[in-house]
């Protein structure tokens, strides 16, 4: 295995958005059993997180290229032999 081949897979772009979104929506029930004002903060940041997500993947979904290379085989000991493995 002289030859190393890296190829590049484009994968959605990380955002935070999605996380705000299900704070809101925690703070929104947590509201119904706490005061309406935590209920109300909640669905403010739902609705921002909401926006905010789909400010990201409209009209384009941002996409990054991550390398991906060949698992490096190794040997591993089953049943008294060695044996190659990949993984």
């Amino acid at each position: 295995m002289d030859e190393q081949r890296s190829e590049l897979v484009e994968i959605p772009a990380p955002t935070a958005w999605p996380i705000v979104l299900a704070f809101g929506v925690a703070l929104v029930f947590a509201g119904l059993v706490t005061t309406a004002s935590v209920s109300i903060l909640g669905a403010i940041l739902a609705v921002g997180g909401c926006v905010g997500w789909f400010r990201d993947v409209l009209p384009h979904e941002k996409h990054e290229s991550v390398p991906v290379s060949a698992p490096e085989p190794r040997l591993s000991r089953a049943a008294g032999r060695w044996r190659a493995s990949i993984g």
